[in-house]
């Protein structure tokens, strides 16, 4: 069970489930001619970038890839934040379609929101990245973008039966994303700017 527990928490890192996403997003409402390119800036300030952060940082300082310890944890996830934040930049930029802007800023909020909370307590990352994503897709493309919120219990169960996280902790970090994402897409909306 332990294996399975690892495999499950290394497939479902943040920026490994920002990937279909992303694509979802970009197939369903990329005009043709941005496809390519919000492709390849989605997959580049969305995984591969924020990837590259944690693993560099967890070279650095000797530590394991998920940062267990509470105390090690606002550095890497606050430069993980500032990337998703260029990102959220460079896709206005670009001319990249409203939700895929959308879910980058989610991505930057939500990420600085975990950050704030690992100062005092040490909420779960995973399930943030989880129900982010989940609560955008589901809000615009209803039952099937829901598809993602699936994974939280499996997701949950792999934290939990690594000894990373409480009950608690897990529950904060769900709530974070599930939150952070509606009132932001609520607000994307309204103000019909990505926030």
């Amino acid at each position: 069970m332990e294996t399975f527990a690892k495999a499950i928490s290394a497939v479902t890192f943040a920026p490994v489930l920002s990937v279909p996403a992303f694509v979802v997003l970009l197939v369903d409402f990329a005009p043709r001619a941005l496809l390519l390119l919000g492709l390849v800036l989605s997959l580049l300030f969305g995984a591969l970038l924020p990837i590259g952060v944690v693993v560099g940082w967890s070279r650095v300082r000797g530590k394991e890839l998920d940062f267990p310890d509470r105390e090690t944890r606002a550095a890497p996830l606050a430069a993980v934040a500032v990337v998703y934040a260029v990102g959220w930049g460079v896709l206005m930029a670009s001319g990249a379609t409203f939700w895929v802007v959308v879910l980058m800023a989610a991505y930057a909020v939500n990420t600085g929101l975990v950050t704030l909370a690992t100062l005092r307590w040490k909420v779960s990352v995973h399930t943030t990245g989880v129900m982010g994503p989940a609560s955008l897709l589901a809000l615009v493309l209803g039952l099937p973008g829901a598809l993602l919120g699936l994974l939280l219990p499996l997701v949950a169960w792999s934290r939990w039966r690594l000894r990373r996280h409480t009950p608690a902790e897990l529950i904060a970090g769900a709530g974070i994303g599930l939150v952070s994402t509606v009132a932001q897409v609520a607000l994307s909306v309204k103000l019909g700017f990505p926030v």
